[in-house]
């Protein structure tokens, strides 16, 4: 998309510029850094970030040791560099003066999905236990009983940035910022049902305790 077209879309919709900024990102990075330096750049001016996943644990979440660990499965050449990305877009979030509000919903897989060691599964967890205890983020886990659902499609990141919210989709060959308002609130729905189904903060809590125990 050329941005005279983008400057249309932000006038039309109202977007204060944002789809101009997000095809600029895209024509000064290759593919693949802009895909997750622009992921990046709005999670740093993120007011409210909403996370679902599958089967590990979010990078916003993730502990260098257990970064590492699921770097070092991939195609990953710089280990180092990976992890200090990782670190980097994490400070980014949680570091400011005034970080956003965070929710996350895991699901039951990833407390029992073995990244790395049972040491670097413990530390993560108790990771999880200490930024659950910020007043500005909380954690909520699926149970296994919950069955088949919505999120099995897949994992999925919300972000509202200026008072408007958009999505970003996960998938190795397709990974992107979505900011369509229909498409966005797609997103939405899918959120808010695996979420109708997540267990409260306590009893998640209490799992991610339980979790803890089975990796001694």
């Amino acid at each position: 998309m050329q941005l005279d077209h983008a400057e249309i879309v932000d006038r039309e919709w109202d977007l204060d510029r944002l789809f101009t900024r997000l095809v600029k990102f895209a024509k000064e990075r290759k593919s693949d850094e802009w895909r997750l330096g622009d992921l990046a750049e709005q999670e740093a001016r993120a007011s409210r970030v909403r996370m679902w996943e599958v089967g590990l644990v979010p990078g916003l979440l993730q502990t260098p040791a257990y970064a590492r660990a699921g770097f070092s499965v991939g195609l990953v050449r710089d280990l180092d560099a990976a992890v200090n990305t990782r670190l980097a877009r994490q400070a980014a979030v949680f570091d400011r003066g005034r970080p956003p509000e965070v929710s996350v919903i895991l699901n039951w897989v990833v407390l029992e999905q073995l990244v790395g060691s049972s040491d670097i599964m413990r530390e993560q967890l108790a990771h999880l236990l200490e930024l659950s205890d910020l007043p500005h983020v909380n954690v909520r886990v699926v149970e296994r009983g919950a069955g088949v659902h919505a999120g099995y499609d897949g994992p999925l990141h919300l972000l509202t940035v200026d008072a408007r919210d958009i999505a970003y989709a996960d998938a190795p060959h397709g990974a992107g910022l979505v900011i369509d308002p229909a498409e966005v609130q797609d997103f939405e729905v899918r959120y808010d049902r695996i979420g109708h189904i997540a267990a409260p903060i306590g009893p998640s809590r209490a799992m991610l305790q339980r979790a803890m125990e089975m990796y001694q």
